[in-house]
């Protein structure tokens, strides 16, 4: 009994077809994989601060040091001093940049804290500000606003400010906040 081949139906020319589909879907899948997603939608900028207490504007005299031609803290930074080791360390840092840096400033630590903010990268013409200071529910909140301006200069700024608050030993919330300046556009 002799056994006779016959073609099959799949030859390597009848699959040319499937072969090139899957190629198409494969090329497919690859580039939609490679679309940026969209980008999610922010939070609203002037979303209200949570309650408080006795939320009140900063004192003006409440303000050590302000700089935004150093770059002393080149990421965003919130921190809460509570003590003079740490004190001493961050204003080393803060006043590197200056030829003769000025001395370190007293805060009485049994009384007062101090607290760092910094924006990190920025354009020139950019702040930051704590604006106000209060409590809710024994929890110190800060208000820290990061002013953008509507023309900037454009160079790079790292937008800092040093103050001292009412001691607390419970931690601090930082509430963000960005505006423009009221000539804009």
């Amino acid at each position: 009994m002799s056994r006779r081949f016959t073609r099959s139906p799949w030859t390597p020319m009848s699959m040319r077809f499937p072969i090139s589909a899957l190629a198409w879907s494969l090329l497919l899948m690859i580039a939609a994989c490679g679309r940026k997603k969209p980008a999610p939608v922010p939070a609203p900028a002037g979303a209200p601060a949570p309650p408080a207490e006795n939320m009140v504007p900063l004192d003006p005299d409440a303000r050590i040091y302000y700089d935004d031609a150093a770059v002393a803290f080149t990421d965003s930074i919130r921190l809460t001093i509570r003590d003079v080791e740490t004190w001493r360390n961050i204003w080393s840092r803060a006043t590197a940049g200056q030829a003769s840096a000025p001395p370190l400033p007293a805060v009485d630590f049994s009384r007062q804290m101090v607290l760092l903010v910094g924006a990190g990268r920025l354009r020139s013409g950019d702040q930051i500000h704590v604006d106000s200071v209060g409590t809710r529910k024994g929890t110190t909140i800060a208000v820290v606003r990061t002013t953008v301006e509507c023309q900037a200069f454009p160079a790079v700024a790292y937008p800092f400010e040093i103050v001292q608050v009412k001691r607390s030993e419970r931690a601090v919330l930082f509430v963000e906040r960005q505006s423009k300046p009221a000539d804009c556009e």
